[in-house]
């Protein structure tokens, strides 16, 4: 993953006083059938008194900051007996339609899913089926590209982080800025404590990173589509309603 020219130092500016030039960045929908990458997984432990990231080499961080490379919309339902490793009954690739290879498809389309409705979980009181963000995150201080599932209960954080960027009148993708990961402690109406991911942009990029994190993005999209279909079983922080 280190072949992209991306500077050791990169000096970020203020929104608005980013190059013009990067208002055209993150557009394309150019895609490139290679080999895709195998990308480990960043997860986050909710069970410990202060919520962290924790990375495969097993280094934990409280926040740290990067580059969303790309997103990747999913939505899975699993049978209620699902194990861990299960492959989910449905998916869709774009909130609107299932996959047409799914297990068992449970409706024509997304919205009028019996399992898109509140109340649909075995426990009533959120949604059978699962949406969530599937990142693909170049990590600063470590310098590599790692996955990282934003579950239902982050999607609130990632709607006001997607406005902080369009809001900006001239960077117009999250692959034209640093972005900053950190965690929030939240309880659901239910009392169930669960910890929301927030991002926040911490300035925009020089012009040639934020074209190297857009160009690769792009050349990882349709591998990107393969990815939400090799996850396991929900994890715990998507109980929370």
């Amino acid at each position: 993953m280190g072949d992209l020219a991306i500077p050791d130092d990169m000096k970020i500016v203020p929104l608005e006083e980013a190059d013009d030039r990067l208002a055209d960045i993150g557009n394309s929908d150019a895609m490139m059938d290679k080999e895709r990458p195998q990308f480990e997984w960043i997860s986050i432990t909710h069970h410990s008194k202060k919520g962290k990231f924790e990375f495969p080499s097993g280094e934990e961080f409280e926040e740290f900051v990067g580059v969303v490379v790309h997103k990747q919309p999913v939505r899975k339902y699993w049978a209620e007996n699902a194990e861990m490793g299960d492959a989910p009954l449905c998916m869709s690739l774009d909130l609107v339609m299932p996959v047409p290879n799914a297990v068992e498809t449970q409706n024509v389309v997304c919205v009028s899913c019996p399992q898109n409705q509140w109340g649909s979980t075995a426990k009533g009181g959120g949604k059978g089926c699962k949406e969530k963000r599937i990142l693909l995150v170049w990590v600063k201080v470590l310098n590599d590209f790692f996955l990282m599932s934003l579950p239902s209960t982050s999607l609130k954080a990632w709607g006001q982080y997607l406005r902080q960027i369009d809001r900006s009148p001239k960077v117009k993708s999250h692959t034209s800025v640093l972005t900053k990961f950190a965690l929030n402690d939240k309880v659901s109406k239910g009392g169930y404590e669960y910890r929301e991911c927030a991002l926040t942009v911490e300035g925009a990029l020089p012009t040639a990173a934020a074209i190297e994190f857009a160009n690769f993005g792009a050349d990882m999209a349709a591998q990107m589509e393969q990815i939400p279909g090799e996850e396991g079983t929900p994890k715990v922080e998507e109980e929370a309603f």
